[in-house]
């Protein structure tokens, strides 16, 4: 059982073709289990990252752009609902329910000069909408760290954690990235980044990898 669920993961990360560098934003944010394949396919197609991951180049306005598309693929954007008095508030979408779907694809397309312009004519819409925009951003930053982290490993490099802390034991390394991929997938299966036969296939794989270093 225990090969299976491990061949079942190398097939799953045994490659990654990926078409730009926008669609490496969305890869990267639909298919974290690929780490080191997934590298690969960025350096090949941005050999920027090569050198200080590409740190101020201008493709990485593409790399956000496919981020936001993952994003509005998970998540199901809210509404923005304003009430007889012409205050805004938040409502989750549904039937029956009028008003502005907050989109990472609609809040990029909002330029300063707009943002200003809300702010100015309407604050309670202007707070709502900054709050998903706040979520967003968080998700285009956590999904730049995941590129970088799978490009450091394609190029031999180790994760940041272990890097800070060199002297830590082989078992505790393992066990806290164990831990952290737990409640990665747990996470990303919550938000519909991967689906039940996803998580399930990665924490077999997780366990089976836990009773290397557990006592008899």
């Amino acid at each position: 059982m225990a090969r299976k669920v491990k061949n079942a993961v190398s097939a799953a990360v045994a490659g990654a073709n990926v078409a730009s560098i926008k669609d490496l934003g969305v890869q990267t944010a639909g298919h974290r289990a690929r780490g080191v394949a997934l590298g690969h396919a960025a350096l090949k197609l941005w050999p920027a990252l090569a050198k200080d991951f590409a740190k101020g180049d201008d493709r990485w306005t593409q790399f956000d752009m496919g981020s936001r598309v993952a994003y509005d693929d998970t998540h199901t954007a809210p509404v923005a609902v304003r009430d007889e008095k012409g205050r805004y508030t938040l409502v989750n979408a549904g039937d029956g329910v009028e008003g502005q779907h907050l989109t990472a694809a609609y809040l990029a397309s909002q330029t300063p000069a707009d943002w200003s312009r809300i702010k100015n004519d309407s604050p309670t819409l202007w707070t709502v909408m900054d709050q998903v925009r706040e979520r967003v951003g968080n998700y285009v930053r956590d999904n730049r760290r995941n590129l970088r982290d799978n490009v450091n490993k394609a190029m031999g490099g180790v994760s940041r954690k272990v890097a800070r802390q060199p002297n830590r034991t082989m078992p505790s390394v393992i066990a806290d990235t164990i831990a952290e991929l737990r409640a990665k997938i747990k996470l990303d299966l919550g938000n519909k980044a991967i689906d039940q036969a996803e998580h399930d296939k990665v924490l077999a794989w997780l366990i089976d990898g836990e009773k290397l270093f557990k006592k008899d």
